[in-house]
C-alpha cells in the first residue's frame, strides 16, 4: 500500500514538472536610467525624455530631478530609442539600447542650441539624411572615396542609425586604407542591422536587414584581402604579402588571393615564393593566369641570368688573374643555375679554364658543347671566340679546327673560309695565315692560286724547301701569266738563298 502511494506522489510530481515546464516564461521587468548633461558635464533638471519602443512602437516620457536623471521602471524588454528635449539646448537622442530584463544606464549630451525636431519627428530632416546618403553612395560608384566620406559623415550626423549609410562609411574607409575606422563601422552596421530587423513587422524590412548583415559579415571576411590590394596599389608589398597570406588562410580556395600574393612576392623579388603561388592560382583556376604566370617565371629566369652572371663575371675576373682553378669553380657554379640552352657563353669559359690547367681534351670538348647549344645565328660568333683564344695562346691549328668546323663555316664552305682567313692573318698573323692556307689546300687540291699564295708566304718567312715544292707545283697549274712570272722569279730568289747559305 505504501509503495503505490509512493509511486502515485511520484507520477504526480512528473505531471506537474511537464506542466511547470510548458508553462510560458516570466520575463523580469527592466529598468532604464537616463543621464542627461550639458556640454560641461552639468546635470540638467526638467530634461523631457522619451524612451520610444521600436517594436510596439509606444513611447514613455520622464523629466530629469535635481541630479540630471530620469528613472524608467518596469519597462518592457525590446529595443528602445531614447531622446531628449531642452529649451535652450539642441535635442539629444541614443539609438538604440536593447532592455533585456536588465538594469541599462544611458546619457544623454546637450549642446546649447534652439531646440528642433529630430529626423525621426520630421519627415524633411529624414529626407535631408537619405538624400545625403544616395549621393555619397553615387560618389562611391564613381570611385571618389574621398568625396563620399565627408557627405555619408552629414547624413550620418542627421540619422546614425541608418544601415545602409553605416556600410557606405565602412566602404569609403576600406577604400581609403582607414582599415579601423572602415571595421568599426561594419561592426555598428551589424549590431544595428541585427536589432532592427527583430523588430519589423514586414517581410521586406527584415530581408533587407538581413541581407545588410550578410553583405557586411562577408565584408569584414575579406578585410585582410583589402588590406593587401590597397597595399599592392601603394607600392607596399612586405604589407601586401602579409594582407593576402592572411586572406589565403580564410579563404584557401580563392584563386585570385594566390594571384595577388604571387604579384606581392614578385615585385618583393622573392621570385621562388611567388611562383608556388601563382602555380597554386593556376591549380585552382587553370588558364585564368597564364599569362601572369609565363611573366613571373621569365622574371625568375632572370634574375637566376643575372645571380649567374654576377658569378660568371667573377669567374672571367679569377681567369684574368691566373686562377684557373677557382675560375673554373665559379663557372660550374653558375652553370647550375642556367638553362642548358642558354649556357654557350658558360661553356666557353670553361673550356678556357680548362685548357689554362692543362686538360685539354676536356677544354675541346667544353668548345665543342659551345658551338653543339650555341643560337644558330650565334654559332659564327662563338666559333670565332673559341678560336681567337686558341690564336692568342698560339695553338694555331686548335684554332682552324674550330674555324673549318661545318658549323662554324657555314655556307661559305670551308676553302673560302681558310682563303679568307689567311687573307687578313698574312701581315700580323704569317704562321696562322700559312696553317689556314695549307687546310684550304687541302680542302681543294685543285686550286692553283693557292699554292702560288702558299708558296709566296713561305718564301717571305723563309721556309725555303716548301716553298719551292709549292711554287713548282703552282708552274705545272697556273695560267696566270703574271703570277708565273713571279713564282720563276721567287724560285731563282730562293736558288740563291740557299746558295749563299750554303
Amino acid at each position: 500500500m505504501k509503495m503505490k502511494k509512493c509511486n502515485l506522489i511520484f507520477a504526480c510530481f512528473i505531471v506537474f514538472s511537464i506542466l511547470f515546464i510548458a508553462l510560458p516564461g516570466f520575463s523580469q521587468d527592466s529598468t532604464l536610467e537616463v543621464k542627461c548633461a550639458d556640454s560641461s558635464g552639468n546635470p540638467l533638471k526638467d530634461v523631457k525624455v522619451v524612451a520610444f519602443n521600436l517594436g510596439e512602437r509606444k513611447a514613455k516620457d520622464e523629466k530629469t530631478d535635481a541630479r540630471g536623471v530620469a528613472e524608467f521602471k518596469k519597462m518592457k524588454d525590446g529595443i528602445y530609442r531614447v531622446f531628449g528635449h531642452k529649451d535652450g539646448f539642441a535635442p539629444a537622442f541614443f539609438e538604440f539600447v536593447e532592455l533585456k530584463g536588465s538594469a541599462d544606464t544611458v546619457t544623454l549630451n546637450f549642446a546649447a542650441g534652439a531646440d528642433k525636431k529630430l529626423y525621426f519627428e520630421d519627415e524633411a530632416e529624414e529626407k535631408a539624411a537619405s538624400e545625403l546618403s544616395i549621393k555619397g553612395f553615387g560618389l562611391l560608384q564613381e570611385k571618389k572615396p574621398a568625396e563620399a566620406e565627408p557627405v555619408l559623415m552629414q547624413s550620418l550626423e542627421i540619422s546614425p542609425s541608418n544601415t545602409d549609410t553605416l556600410y557606405y562609411l565602412a566602404l569609403a574607409n576600406l577604400q581609403l586604407g582607414n582599415f579601423d575606422q572602415g571595421v568599426e563601422f561594419l561592426k555598428k552596421t551589424i549590431n544595428i542591422a541585427n536589432m532592427l530587423k527583430n523588430v519589423m513587422a514586414d517581410a521586406s524590412g527584415q530581408t533587407h536587414y538581413e541581407e545588410t548583415v550578410q553583405k557586411a559579415q562577408q565584408l569584414l571576411l575579406k578585410i585582410p584581402a583589402i588590406k593587401g590590394d590597397y597595399a599592392l596599389r601603394q607600392k607596399k608589398y612586405d604589407a601586401a604579402i602579409a594582407g593576402f597570406s592572411e586572406a589565403i588562410k580564410s579563404e584557401p580556395e580563392n584563386a585570385d588571393y594566390y594571384a595577388n600574393l604571387a604579384i606581392a612576392l614578385t615585385n618583393a623579388k622573392r621570385l621562388d615564393e611567388a611562383v608556388t603561388a601563382i602555380n597554386k592560382a593556376d591549380q585552382l583556376k587553370p588558364g585564368v593566369y597564364e599569362d601572369l604566370k609565363k611573366n613571373i617565371e621569365t622574371r625568375k629566369e632572370n634574375q637566376t641570368l643575372m645571380e649567374a652572371q654576377k658569378i660568371l663575371d667573377d669567374g672571367k675576373k679569377l681567369l684574368k688573374d691566373g686562377n684557373a682553378a677557382e675560375a673554373l669553380k665559379k663557372f660550374e657554379e653558375a652553370k647550375g643555375m642556367v638553362p642548358e640552352d642558354k649556357q654557350a657563353t658558360l661553356w666557353l669559359q670553361i673550356g678556357q679554364a680548362q685548357d689554362k690547367l692543362n686538360q685539354p681534351e676536356a677544354a675541346a670538348e667544353s668548345f665543342k658543347k659551345t658551338i653543339e647549344i650555341a643560337p644558330p645565328d650565334k654559332v659564327e660568333e662563338f666559333g670565332n671566340s673559341i678560336a681567337q683564344y686558341y690564336i692568342d695562346v698560339k695553338k694555331y691549328d686548335k684554332a682552324l679546327d674550330v674555324l673549318s668546323d661545318p658549323k662554324v663555316a657555314g655556307s661559305q664552305g670551308i676553302e673560302k673560309r681558310m682563303l679568307s682567313i689567311a687573307q687578313k692573318a698574312k701581315s700580323n698573323l704569317p704562321q696562322f695565315a700559312e696553317a689556314a692556307l695549307e687546310r684550304a689546300l687541302k680542302a681543294n687540291p685543285d686550286n692553283a692560286d693557292t699554292y702560288f699564295e702558299l708558296g709566296q708566304q713561305y718564301y717571305f718567312d723563309k721556309i725555303d724547301e716548301r716553298s719551292k715544292e709549292l711554287l713548282t707545283k703552282y708552274l705545272e697549274m697556273g695560267k696566270d701569266p703574271t703570277k708565273i712570272q713571279q713564282a720563276k722569279d721567287l724560285l731563282v730568289m730562293l736558288d740563291r738563298r740557299n746558295k749563299k747559305g750554303k
